[in-house]
C-alpha cells in the first residue's frame, strides 16, 4: 500500500511540472510573438537632450574653474584671516563661519564669502556682524553685511541697524537683504 502511495505522488508531481513547463512556455510565446504588435504609448515622449562635444567642454570647464575658485578662495581666506589678527582681535571675541566660495560665470571671477561676528562685552546685547562677499581675483568687496545686531528684546526678534548703507561705493544690507543678494550672485 505504501508503494502504491508513493508512485502516486511521484505522478501528480511529474504532471505538475509538466503542467508549469507548458505554460511558462505559451506566456513567453505570447509575448515575443512577431505576430504581436507592440503596444502602443498614448502619452508624447519627452526629446532627450543632445550631449555635444561642446556642452561636455563647457561641463568640464565649469568644473576646473569651480576647483580653481575653491582652491583660490581657500588661499584667500586664509591670507583675509590672518589680516584680521588670526580672528582674534586683541580684547575682542570673534566667531568666525566657514567660508564658501563660488565661481561666478557671469562675473567671470571666484566669489568668496567672509562672515564673522563680535560678540557683546560688558553685559550688552548688541553684537557686530561682518558679512561681505569679495572677488578674489581684483581683491574687491561687491557686497556687505556689515550691521549691529541688538538682542535685548529677547525673545522678540533682535533688532538690525546698518550704519551706512554704502561702503566705499558697495552696497550695505542687514542680513535679511544681504543674503537675498548673496544667493543670486551665488547662483549665477
Amino acid at each position: 500500500m505504501k508503494k502504491y502511495i508513493i508512485w502516486f505522488w511521484i505522478v501528480i508531481g511529474a504532471i505538475v511540472l509538466v503542467a508549469v513547463a507548458y505554460s511558462a512556455g505559451q506566456s513567453s510565446n505570447n509575448s515575443t510573438s512577431s505576430n504581436t504588435p507592440p503596444p502602443v504609448s498614448t502619452t508624447a515622449s519627452e526629446p532627450q537632450p543632445q550631449v555635444t562635444p561642446q556642452t561636455q567642454e563647457t561641463k568640464q570647464q565649469a568644473l576646473l574653474n569651480q576647483k580653481q575658485c575653491s582652491e583660490d578662495g581657500s588661499t584667500y581666506n586664509l591670507t583675509f584671516w590672518h589680516s584680521t589678527d588670526n580672528g582674534n582681535t586683541t580684547g575682542n571675541s570673534y566667531q568666525w563661519d566657514a567660508p564658501e566660495y563660488h565661481y561666478s560665470s557671469k562675473l567671470n571671477t571666484c566669489l568668496v564669502y567672509e562672515r564673522y561676528i563680535q560678540f557683546a562685552t560688558y553685559n550688552t546685547a548688541i553684537s557686530y556682524q561682518y558679512d561681505q562677499v569679495i572677488d578674489v581675483y581684483s581683491n574687491k568687496v561687491i557686497l556687505y553685511g556689515y550691521f549691529t545686531r541688538d538682542s535685548s528684546n529677547f525673545p522678540n526678534p533682535p533688532k538690525e541697524t546698518v550704519g551706512d548703507n554704502y561702503i566705499n561705493g558697495v552696497p550695505n544690507f542687514t542680513s535679511d537683504g544681504f543674503y537675498q543678494q548673496k544667493n543670486v550672485l551665488f547662483s549665477e
